[in-house]
C-alpha cells in the first residue's frame, strides 16, 4: 500500500509486506481484478510514453511517414540534477524510473524522505516562500487536497503518456477536487485489506475459511473469543498522532456505498442514515469489546499487525509491517488468511484507497528537466519493473501491467484487491482538516459520553463548521 498513509511510521516501515506471498483467502484472476476496477482488458499494452526530444531536421516532404519515422533522439540533460521530496518506501520506485531515465537522458536526481508527520508543515512552508529548490514533490490523496492547487503543476500539456492505462480509480487522489485537475499521478497503488487467523475462528467453532463478512456478524462472536481467552481485534482508535477514527470510520461507512462528501468537498454527505450507521457500527463493536480495549491507544495499525503475528488475535487490518513469524509462514501454518472487509450489509465491503505518487514543482527552475524525468516515470515499462521489484513487489498503476503474468504470479493479493475495489475505497481527503472531529467524537464514544446518535449530530454540525471557515478564509 502506501505510506499511510495516515500513519506516521508506516513511510518507515520495512519492505516485507502483504505483497508477500499470501496464498490464504480469496483466489480470483486478473480479468476479475480488471473488471473490478471498472477496466476492460486489452490484447496489448499502450505504448510507452517517449520524453521531449529534438524537433527532427529535414523537411516535411523528406521526412518518412510518423508510423515508420525513427524514434528522436532524447535531449540531453547532462549536468541537471533534479531535487525531489518523497515517502521512503516509494524511494526504489523513484529510483527505477531514474535509472531508466539517467542512461538515456544524463540526468541526475536525489530524493529526500520527509517524514510523514513532518509534511504538513513542510509543504505549507514551501506554498508560503515560493521554494524553488525543489523540482518534484512526494503526493498523496490527503496532501493533494491540501496543498496541490497551491504547489504542483497542472499534467495537462505536460504529461504525454496515455492516462486512460492507468486504474481509473487511483486518479482521483491526484486531481484537486476544488478544481478537477490532475497535478500527479500515482507511482503504486492499492487498498486496505482484512486479515484473520482461521486457526482462531476454528477455535470457537467457526469456519476457518469463510468467517462472516458483516460487522454485527463478527461483533456476536466475541464472547466465543473471549471465553478462549483470545483477542478478537486490535484497532487503535485511539492511536498515537490522531487520525486514525477518522480511517477506520470511512472503512465502514464506505460499505454504504454512499458518498461522504460531495465532489467539490464543500457539502457534508453523512448526515443521512448511512452517517448513523457507521456510528452505531463503531458502538456496537465497543460494547462488544470487540476492539479489544488494550489496545485502543497503540501506536497505529502496524504495531496492531505486530501483535497480531503472536498468533493469539483473531483478526487485523492488514499492514506492510515485517512481522515475525514471517507472513508465508504464517499462511502455511494456517494463521492468516487475506480477503476484503466486511461491511454493515452482507456482500458489501468498503475500504480506503492508497496510492503513493509525485507531480512537479510549481516553482521549480528546471521545468523541462522535471518533465522529462516525469514523463519517462510514468511509462509502462517503468510501471512492470516497479511492481516486479523485490522486496516490494509495489501493487500496479497500470492495467497493462495487471494483465502481465509475471506480476499476477508475483503478487497473489491481486485477488483480494479486486474484491476489495468491488466496493467503495475513497479516503474521502479534502482540503480542510476534519480528522480531529472524528477523533474526538469517537474517543467520547469509547468514554461513555456520547452515544452513536450524538456523535453523528456532533461530527456532522464539526466538518459543517470547517467547510464555513475553510470557504470564507
Amino acid at each position: 500500500m502506501t505510506d499511510d498513509k495516515r500513519t506516521p511510521n508506516a513511510q518507515l516501515s520495512g519492505a516485507v509486506s502483504r505483497r508477500q506471498v499470501l496464498r490464504g483467502g480469496l483466489m480470483a484472476g486478473s480479468a476479475a481484478f480488471l473488471a473490478a476496477c471498472g477496466t476492460t482488458q486489452s490484447s496489448s499494452a499502450p505504448a510507452s510514453a517517449a520524453p521531449p526530444s529534438k524537433a527532427p531536421t529535414g523537411s516535411g516532404a523528406s521526412a518518412a511517414p510518423a508510423s515508420e519515422a525513427p524514434t528522436p533522439e532524447p535531449v540531453s540533460y547532462a549536468g541537471v540534477t533534479l531535487n525531489n521530496s518523497t515517502g521512503g518506501y516509494s524511494i526504489p520506485a523513484f529510483q527505477i524510473g531514474l535509472d531508466a531515465w539517467k542512461a538515456e537522458t544524463g540526468g541526475n536526481a536525489t530524493f529526500t524522505n520527509i517524514p510523514f508527520d513532518e509534511k504538513s508543515i513542510k509543504y505549507a512552508s514551501f506554498i508560503a516562500t515560493q521554494d524553488a529548490s525543489w523540482d518534484l514533490h512526494y503526493t498523496y490523496d490527503i496532501f493533494m487536497q491540501r496543498f496541490g492547487t497551491r504547489l504542483l503543476l497542472p499534467l495537462e500539456g505536460n504529461y504525454t503518456g496515455d492516462l486512460s492505462d492507468f486504474i481509473q480509480t487511483a486518479l482521483p487522489g491526484f486531481t484537486t477536487q476544488s478544481d478537477q485537475v490532475l497535478r500527479g499521478l500515482p507511482i503504486h497503488f492499492s487498498a486496505w485489506l482484512w486479515t484473520w487467523n482461521p486457526e482462531l475462528f476454528e477455535a470457537i467453532g467457526e469456519d476457518g475459511s469463510n468467517p462472516p463478512d458483516t460487522y454485527e456478524g463478527l461483533f456476536a462472536l466475541t464472547p466465543k473469543f473471549v471465553e478462549k481467552k483470545i483477542i478478537p481485534c486490535a484497532q487503535p482508535w485511539q492511536g498515537a498522532g490522531g487520525t486514525f477514527a477518522k480511517l477506520y470510520w470511512t472503512h465502514i461507512y464506505n460499505s454504504t456505498g454512499h458518498p461522504m462528501f460531495s465532489d467539490d468537498r464543500t457539502q457534508v454527505m453523512f448526515d443521512g442514515p448511512e452517517g448513523l450507521a457507521a456510528f452505531q457500527t463503531i458502538e456496537a463493536g465497543l460494547k462488544s469489546g470487540w476492539w479489544d480495549a488494550r489496545y485502543l491507544n497503540i501506536t497505529n495499525e502496524h504495531e496492531a499487525y505486530v501483535e497480531f503475528a503472536k498468533g493469539n488475535m483473531a483478526t487485523v487490518m492488514h499492514s506492510e509491517s515485517e512481522i515475525k513469524p514471517t507472513e508465508p509462514e504464517l499462511v502455511a501454518a494456517g494463521k492468516l488468511a487475506v480477503r476484503q472487509f466486511p461491511g454493515i450489509e452482507s456482500g458489501k465491503t468498503g475500504s480506503a484507497q492508497g496510492a503513493d505518487g509525485t507531480g512537479v514543482n510549481k516553482w521549480t527552475k528546471q521545468p523541462e528537466a522535471s518533465w522529462s524525468y516525469f514523463n519517462r516515470l510514468f511509462t509502462p515499462d517503468i510501471a512492470l519493473k516497479i511492481s516486479l521489484h523485490k522486496p516490494e513487489l509495489y501493487p500496479p498503476t497500470r492495467n497493462s501491467v495487471l494483465e502481465d503474468p509475471a506480476v499476477i504470479e508475483a503478487q497473489p493479493l491481486l485477488p483480494a484487491h479486486a474484491a476489495q475495489a468491488k466496493g467503495v475505497t475513497n479516503l474521502w481527503s479534502t482540503p480542510y482538516n476534519y480528522e480531529p472531529v472524528f477523533d474526538d467524537v469517537v474517543n467520547k464514544i469509547i468514554k461513555g459520553e456520547y452515544s452513536a446518535q450524538q456523535a453523528h449530530d456532533a461530527a456532522v454540525a464539526g466538518v459543517q463548521d470547517l467547510i464555513i471557515k475553510y470557504l470564507s478564509a
